[in-house]
């Protein structure tokens, strides 16, 4: 049981510290372009602020997990394809694995060959791409799929698949449309004599 509090209390906290590393890296990227701004800056203090009381109050309930995220990838039947990126700590899991992505309500399927998962070099973040997906006759809906490491889920996986848009056709207006040139009438000749 200790081994287990132990393993999730590092692991949050490290989670923590990546996230505070990530914020002040932000921070100072926008200070050093000029693009600096307090409500921004204040969000990120409080949300770090608030993922610490959660780890705090989390750990005097020792059998508290933390919730898995979702993913929400939206795309139409006309894109071959789409990317997210996940900030999560994977750097005990074992090897990444993800099923099959499920119409919810429906028999639509995207198989796994069609998904990509990636760790990123330091293990913070997940890279998720879908791709070749125009050639396989998507069906618009909604999929769902999951990732994990062994036994434990790290995402749940969420596609909503919109269909094409019809083509747009150019707007026309009176304006703009051309009319024929208007002839002047003219005057019936008088007969030759």
């Amino acid at each position: 049981m200790s081994g287990n509090y132990l393993e999730a209390l590092v692991g949050y906290y490290g989670q923590l510290a990546y996230d505070s590393t990530r914020v002040m890296r932000d921070m100072r990227e926008d200070l050093r372009v000029g693009k600096f701004r307090w409500k921004r800056w204040s969000g990120g203090a409080m949300s770090l602020w608030f993922d610490a009381a959660e780890g705090w109050y989390s750990a005097m309930l020792s059998g508290a997990a933390a919730p898995v995220p979702t993913v929400l990838l939206q795309i139409t039947t006309a894109d071959s394809g789409t990317q997210a990126e996940l900030h999560i700590d994977v750097r005990f899991a074992a090897k990444l694995s993800h099923s099959a992505l499920l119409q919810l309500g429906g028999t639509g399927r995207i198989d796994e060959n069609h998904l990509i998962i990636e760790t990123s070099k330091m293990k913070d973040q997940i890279d998720i791409r879908l791709h070749n997906l125009k050639r396989t006759g998507v069906a618009p809906g909604l999929y769902q799929g999951i990732i994990h490491a062994g036994q434990k889920p790290l995402a749940i996986l969420l596609v909503q698949v919109e269909p094409e848009p019809p083509p747009s056709r150019p707007v026309t207006s009176a304006a703009t449309k051309r009319r024929p040139a208007k002839r002047k009438p003219t005057k019936p000749r008088p007969p030759r004599a």
